[in-house]
C-alpha cells in the first residue's frame, strides 16, 4: 500500500473549553462547563482557534448533561474578542456568528444581517449534538443524536483572514454541557 495515496488524514485534536464567563465553572480536564446561577448568559469559547481558509473538516461533540428548560446556544464565532461575560446577541453587528439556539432557531447573525429561522426541536437534556464545520463547502451543519435525518446547515463567511471558535452560552444555574469529542479531518 502506497502511503502517499491517501488524501485525507484523520486525527484527533484535544479542543477543550479555556475562557468561561464568570459565574461558570469548567471542569478540571476541561470538557465541560456548569453554569453556578442564574443570571445573564454566558459565553464560554473553546482553546482552538481555526482559520477558514482552509479545507478542511472540524466535528464537536456535545452532550448536554443537565438542562432545566432549553436554554443553551452552541455554535462559531469570528470574534478576535472573546466576551465571556456578556450575551453574544448584544456584539451584534461586530462579528459573524452561527449558532443552534435551544429554543429552536438557527442563528445567523453576521455585519449584514440577523437571521433566526425555526427548527422543528427544542433541545433538552440528554440530548446529543454534533456540529460540524465543512470548510470547504463553507458550511455548518448540526446532528440530534447522530442523526442526519435531523439536520440544521448554516453557509459561514470564509475569507483569508478569518478565524473561528467554538463557543456554548447557558442561562440556567445548574445547566451543564460536556464536550465529548472533537475531530479535524485534513482536506
Amino acid at each position: 500500500i502506497i502511503i502517499s495515496s491517501i488524501c485525507i488524514i484523520y486525527f484527533y485534536e484535544y479542543d477543550v473549553f479555556e475562557t468561561v464567563g464568570k459565574d461558570t465553572k469548567i471542569s478540571s480536564d476541561g470538557k465541560s462547563i456548569t453554569k453556578l446561577e442564574n443570571s445573564r448568559w454566558r459565553n464560554n469559547y473553546g482553546k482552538i482557534t481555526i482559520a477558514s481558509n482552509t479545507n478542511n473538516i472540524y466535528r464537536w461533540d456535545f452532550k448536554l448533561k443537565k438542562l432545566k428548560h432549553f436554554y443553551v446556544i452552541i455554535g462559531i464565532t469570528n470574534s478576535k474578542k472573546l466576551y465571556p461575560n456578556r450575551n453574544f446577541l448584544y456584539t451584534y453587528p461586530t462579528f459573524d456568528t452561527y449558532a443552534l439556539d435551544g429554543v429552536g432557531y438557527t442563528i445567523v447573525s453576521n455585519m449584514k444581517s440577523w437571521n433566526y429561522e425555526e427548527i422543528t426541536h427544542r433541545l433538552k437534556q440528554s440530548d446529543e449534538i454534533s456540529m460540524i464545520l465543512n470548510l470547504k463547502t463553507a458550511k455548518l451543519k448540526f446532528l440530534l443524536d447522530n442523526n442526519d435525518e435531523w439536520n440544521q446547515c448554516l453557509t459561514i463567511e470564509k475569507e483569508d483572514d478569518l478565524p473561528y471558535r467554538m463557543f456554548v452560552s447557558l442561562l440556567c444555574s445548574n445547566d451543564c454541557i460536556e464536550l465529548t469529542k472533537f475531530t479535524v479531518t485534513l482536506q
